[in-house]
């Protein structure tokens, strides 16, 4: 074993060591804040630009993000029915048929 001396020097060294190794990890600690708040700017970013270009326009340069190889549609739209005659046949039928007349005072 060594002296009382040789004892605290060597505590000493390994407490600066510590004091070092720990403003090492507050600095690398530090740069990855940096680069978390980057990566969620850019993804904020390309959120943006998705929603803007089509879907299945995705360059080809990046593969890794496309989600599907078959192209979706953006949005599905409801299919509306028209009230009107589909064929010129039923819109003659209709236009020489008398349909009833109510006024309106008879409601």
């Amino acid at each position: 074993m060594g002296t009382i001396q040789e004892l605290q020097d060597t505590l000493s060294k390994r407490d600066e060591e510590i004091r070092n190794l720990q403003s090492v990890l507050q600095l690398k600690e530090a740069q990855i804040q940096q680069r978390e708040e980057e990566i969620q700017q850019l993804r904020s970013h390309l959120d943006k630009f998705q929603s803007v270009f089509p879907f299945g326009g995705q360059p080809a340069a990046f593969p890794s993000l496309r989600r599907s190889t078959i192209r979706e549609p953006r949005k599905v739209r409801a299919q509306g029915i028209s009230a009107e005659p589909q064929d010129l046949q039923t819109l003659q039928d209709i236009s020489h048929q008398k349909f009833n007349e109510y006024p309106k005072s008879d409601r």
